[in-house]
């Protein structure tokens, strides 16, 4: 009997009584597995409040509102000690006071539209089931404008509680008839105070003098003008219309924007500012409700007014009317001279006093102070296509080098003076917004001059547009003859972050800055920078997610930062974002390491590691990123063709995103059928499975090069997935040996699974892998800013290998905090796997993903309970390179030119010895050679 058949009988035959018993026990386990969680969980237990204004909705238990949201309400002291620190037995009286506070607040006065938090914790419903029953309440109850359940309203959502943001006016609240929903829950509804909508922290950020005086003791009138942004999101209720997706016409998304802004309401918000500024600050002493800072002295009253109201006029809204943020100018030495000294005693209180003000405000519903933005290939090509094979480049030999891509990249400037860049046929057309896309350019289609248009002396965006698609135009001989990008014949969409003294400016709405490579044909956005210290998720991380959820074929790829020897939890926004891949640096190899390095296999003691403050592992995947070449800027020459050698994540970022091009056109061109390539079978990825791929097929470092060789694991804080290396990702016709299953664009309802069955097998010996892997990515919705939990929908991986269940990234339970779940195995000819995906708990009504497997197997059995959305075919056709062995460089220059004399040498030969006489070329026979079917190829180990 064969292995398959064998493998059919466990499924389908028949069952045997002692089976039947082992049967009956399982199922016994199983349900009691099941109902003990139900029976132990925290549910919301809380009574209704007794107060002066009538009989107030039941609270949000303490215990679990910290489960909810990364609040500064752990910052509050309570006898001296910080709530966070205090058992939840004895802050409960506390906290039932605290809400009748709340409520007392938004009852006492002249009554406005405020925000709440609702929860609900129905057992066995899933977080969108919850969110509907909790809408259905408020419209029974009349209190619900907005009965239409929208998945942006949810804060948090785990298989226990789902908790949402609604708006109401405080008294449709009180002395209500019922808190129970149709499905008979009880709900519990917390009125949204102060603490509740600052991150964690931010108590202790304030009281820094540090914080804001490292920003000002030194500047002078003449310096660089240095700015804070407050950023804040608006509660549902006062937002402008929703933008969902990207509009495919850019003359209609100008004009909604500018309809988003004329019926926001900015100048409603500015001016209730205006006035809760000028009243916190008028008085001696200012009592500050952020995290128990308590009252402070007003120093300076009229300094502060003439400091602060002006800047109210820096009121920006963001382009879906979703954020506002305030952009607060430093004051300069000379303004706050007091005649002696530099006076800024009274500037810390001001400031705080602000931000109280704002965050006192009933339309703002979030806040946090956004970070200093700042910037976080010679062997790299073969380190990461080669599987580490010294100068193996297998992907360039099947002409594999980014044809028909286009990479998104925002940074510091591009030298379009650069051979690497240089076009003189197209030059670059620079646009501060709507730039125009010209897709004849050689190499760069689009230039967004957001600040302006060129690089700065550091030259750290022609660097990493460099490392992903640079390629000298043979103008000037180079000094590195692989100084060419990853994907080198990709082009470029650029975003200009930078100016001439060398800061980033970054736009509110971080859709402003991907939408023009969207608009331009770009389907990956390389991001080489971001903050320090931010290791929560933040306003960028959310801006990333959003896009990528709304545009699922656009991947965007993030530095994690160079802070790795200040310790653990140093990847920092947006780098923590759910849906974007993080690099981290390993070190390089060959003739790019340097003294004293310990190879491509360690990582470089800067880079950033995780985990994020939610736990999630960052970084996704490592890459080379210490002694990097690529083009090197020189803004003050009309033409230049040099490199330079540069540290940091920013550069393994580029070469990740250049590997994520090569992806795409793997896909795009059918080599994904049996390794060879045929445009017939060419289909579009989406970026769930480009991320998927890279990441299936990362492999583990040794430790770490900080002086003492620490040792690293799998999936830890240090290199998450492991070093990224495309030979053991793809397959690909005589360069590796294994099979690969994916499935792509697969929708999952809650309570649906897809299960697919292998037989590790090694047909007539081809296959030499002896590891399975098998990688499950998705596209999560974003989630609110500083989440505790930041998942959303929570889908679940796990591999059953010869009857023993295995979980996902190291786990022993299933993991219920990332989006991306790996699974890697040991296995020998004849094993068994089954490979189940599962949707747990979903807040929308069902979540797409992707799943990529590789190893040596025959597919017997696919059990999908999941829908399949249609995958586009791509249209791709274009002229192939004839494969060689020798890619470049001196030394297939060298050949080149010695078989180019050769044939002249013979031609003279026979045109002297035979009167040969060379064809006109007018009647010359085209090639037919079929370029795109060289070889059949088995479909399985290739």
């Amino acid at each position: 009997m064969t292995n398959s058949m064998i493998f059919y009988k466990y499924f389908n035959g028949k069952k045997t009584c002692r089976e039947t018993k082992a049967n009956a026990r399982a199922v016994s386990i199983a349900f009691l597995l099941l109902i003990i969680p139900i029976l132990l969980s925290e549910a919301i237990d809380s009574d209704p409040i007794d107060s002066k204004h009538g009989m107030l909705p039941p609270p949000v238990p303490l215990h679990m509102f910290r489960g909810t949201l990364f609040s500064s309400i752990d910052d509050i002291e309570l006898e001296g000690e910080s709530i966070g620190n205090i058992a939840s037995s004895a802050t409960e009286n506390w906290w039932a006071s605290y809400t009748s506070k709340g409520w007392n607040t938004f009852l006492d006065g002249e009554e406005e539209t405020s925000p709440f938090i609702v929860c609900h914790d129905g057992q066995s419903m899933s977080g969108r089931e919850r969110s509907i029953d909790v809408y259905s309440f408020l419209s029974n109850l009349g209190i619900s404008e907005e009965t239409d359940f929208h998945e942006g309203h949810i804060l948090y959502s785990t298989e226990a509680l789902t908790c949402l943001y609604i708006i109401s006016l405080p008294s449709m609240l009180v002395d209500l008839s019922s808190h129970q929903t149709e499905k008979g829950v009880s709900i519990a509804i917390q009125p949204v105070m102060n603490e509740m909508k600052a991150a964690s922290g931010l108590a202790s950020i304030l009281k820094d003098e540090s914080f804001l005086s490292e920003r000002w003791d030194y500047i002078s009138d003449t310096d660089h003008k240095k700015t804070i942004k407050l950023r804040t999101s608006l509660c549902s209720k006062f937002r402008g219309t929703k933008r969902r997706s990207v509009l495919e016409n850019t003359s209609t998304r100008r004009k909604l924007n500018i309809s988003i802004r004329e019926n926001s309401p900015l100048e409603q918000i500015s001016t209730r500012l205006k006035l809760n500024i000028e009243s916190k600050i008028s008085s001696d002493e200012m009592d500050i409700g952020i995290g128990g800072m308590g009252s402070m002295t007003n120093i300076s009253p009229e300094k502060c007014k003439s400091w602060i109201i002006p800047s109210l006029s820096n009121l920006k809204l963001s382009q879906d009317g979703h954020d506002m943020q305030l952009e607060l100018s430093l004051p300069t030495r000379s303004s706050f001279f007091n005649g002696s000294h530099f006076d800024t005693g009274w500037i810390t209180p001001c400031f705080v006093a602000g931000i109280d003000a704002l965050m006192s405000h009933r339309a703002v519903c979030n806040f946090s102070i956004l970070p200093d933005i700042k910037n976080h290939n010679l062997e790299a090509r073969w380190i990461t296509q080669g599987g580490g094979v010294s100068h193996s480049q297998p992907f360039y030999q099947v002409d594999l080098r980014g044809a028909g891509q286009i990479a998104a990249v925002s940074d510091s400037g591009v030298d379009v003076n650069s051979c690497f860049f240089a076009d003189t046929v197209n030059p670059v057309k620079f646009m501060p917004e709507n730039a125009a896309v010209n897709n004849n350019a050689r190499k760069i289609v689009q230039y967004t001059s957001y600040n302006d248009n060129m690089d700065d002396t550091s030259g750290h965006g022609t660097h990493v547009a460099g490392s992903i698609l640079g390629k000298a135009d043979g103008s000037t001989s180079l000094f590195f003859d692989n100084s060419n990008g990853i994907a080198e014949n990709a082009k470029l969409s650029f975003f200009d972050l930078g100016d001439s003294n060398g800061y980033l400016k970054i736009p509110l709405d971080l859709t402003a800055l991907l939408t023009p490579g969207f608009d331009a044909g770009a389907k990956i956005h390389s991001a080489s920078w971001g903050s320090v210290g931010v290791n929560w998720y933040d306003a960028m991380d959310r801006d990333f997610d959003r896009f990528q959820y709304k545009n699922p074929e656009f991947l965007i790829l993030v530095a994690a930062g160079n802070d790795g020897m200040k310790g653990m939890n140093t990847v920092s926004s947006p780098a923590v974002a759910k849906n974007i891949i993080s690099v981290g640096a390993t070190q390089s190899s060959g003739s790019s390491i340097s003294f004293g390095m310990k190879g491509m296999d360690y990582l470089a003691s800067f880079s950033s590691k995780g985990p994020t403050r939610d736990l999630r592992i960052k970084p996704d995947v490592v890459a080379p990123g210490q002694s990097v070449y690529s083009a090197k800027a020189q803004p003050n020459e009309s033409s230049s063709c040099e490199v330079q050698k540069l540290d940091g994540t920013s550069m393994a970022t580029p070469i990740t995103s250049g590997n994520a091009l090569l992806v795409r056109q793997y896909f795009e061109e059918g080599f994904q059928i049996d390794g060879t390539r045929d445009f017939s079978k060419g289909i579009v990825p989406t970026a769930a499975l480009v991320k998927a791929v890279l990441m299936n097929g990362a492999q583990y470092l040794v430790g770490i090069d900080d002086g003492s060789s620490t040792s690293v694991s799998p999936y830890d804080a240090n290199q998450g997935f492991g070093r990224i290396s495309l030979l053991d990702s793809l397959p690909l016709k005589d360069e590796n040996s294994f099979g690969m299953y994916f499935v792509d664009r697969r929708k999952l309802r809650r309570s649906q699974k897809d299960t697919i069955s292998l037989i590790m097998s090694n047909t007539e010996g081809a296959c030499q892998l002896d590891t399975f892997t098998a990688t499950l990515v998705w596209t999560d919705l974003p989630s609110r800013k500083a989440c505790r939990e930041c998942l959303m929908n929570d889908l679940d991986l796990s591999v059953t290998h010869n009857d023993a269940r295995i979980y996902p990234n190291g786990f022993a339970t299933r993991d219920h905090r990332n989006t991306v779940e790996r699974v890697r195995i040991q296995i020998k000819v004849g094993d068994i796997v089954t490979v189940e995906v599962a949707a747990k708990n979903l807040v929308g009504l069902a979540q797409n993903y992707a799943l990529v497997a590789t190893g040596c197997f025959d597919v017997t059995q696919e059990n999908m309970q999941s829908v399949q959305e249609p995958i586009p075919a791509k249209d791709a056709t274009r002229s192939i390179l004839n494969p060689t062995k020798e890619s470049g460089g001196m030394k297939g220059l060298l050949i080149a030119i010695i078989v180019l004399i050769a044939v002249a040498v013979a031609g003279l030969y026979l045109k002297r010895k035979f009167f040969f006489k060379p064809p006109n070329k007018e009647t010359m026979e085209p090639d037919t050679t079929d370029h795109t079917n060289l070889a059949n190829r088995n479909n399985t180990c290739v």
